[in-house]
């Protein structure tokens, strides 16, 4: 089991598990909190400095929870990403991510929010395309489910519908490969998963019966995303 300060003070800790840590420690009223109270509120009880990802990775989370700019915003959605992928993020820029953030950052960010509030929230055209764009720089315009919303260049779609009638022996090598593509992303998620899931499993949360609801339902959440991983030696469930 760890122990309050160790969770934020260690760069290594993921946001559901800073948010979950903090509104145990101090109630939902530190949803509200200005950014700069965690860190005084963390220092003052804990004696530990906040680490700074641990920063941006908490206002990442309560972002998610607070509003939806999320979805309808590219500069929140590439700072959110950054901050869940434990990256700094600069606050007076636009904050470039690359796929491995999205992949991440979307896996975490439909687990804070829930998956029902998530799909329903959806994103707007400009962050669809930024993926889509992201996506199709590695060649892939199949991508895992939880890109599915990604948006392409017409252009795109008709090279490929073409090329399945035009090279088939192509157009099925281009398959295969998108396949691999898509199995390493789907690796790459089921360890980041792994280690939230152990994460979870040891918070040293007080006795909160609907936090540890919420935590039930990560887990639940966790397990059906895992699929083959949770076969994993890795796997702790």
């Amino acid at each position: 089991m760890l122990k309050p300060a160790q969770v934020f003070s260690s760069p290594d800790m993921h946001a559901s598990c800073l948010l979950l840590m903090a509104i145990d420690s101090w109630g939902l009223d530190c949803l509200q909190w200005e950014p700069e109270t965690f860190t005084t509120a963390v220092s003052d009880e804990f004696g530990v400095v906040l680490h700074g990802l641990n920063y941006d990775k908490l206002q990442a989370a309560v972002s998610l929870v607070n509003s939806n700019l999320y979805h309808r915003s590219p500069g929140a959605f590439c700072a959110i990403n950054k901050a869940l992928s434990f990256k700094p993020v600069n606050p007076n820029e636009f904050n470039v991510c690359n796929l491995d953030d999205v992949l991440w950052g979307t896996t975490e960010a439909k687990l804070l929010e829930g998956p029902e509030d998530y799909v329903e929230q959806g994103f707007t055209h400009d962050i669809s395309r930024y993926v889509g764009q992201l996506l199709q720089s590695e060649g892939v315009t199949n991508p895992p489910s939880n890109l599915a919303f990604a948006e392409y260049d017409d252009s795109v779609a008709d090279a490929t519908e073409m090329a399945e009638f035009t090279d088939p022996t192509a157009w099925k090598m281009t398959m295969q490969r998108q396949e691999g593509e898509v199995e390493d992303m789907n690796r790459f998620m089921g360890i980041n998963l792994i280690r939230l899931f152990k994460q979870l499993k040891a918070l040293p949360l007080k006795n909160n019966a609907e936090l540890q609801m919420s935590i039930d339902d990560m887990l639940d959440n966790i397990k059906t995303k895992l699929g083959a991983y949770a076969d994993s030696e890795d796997y702790e469930p």
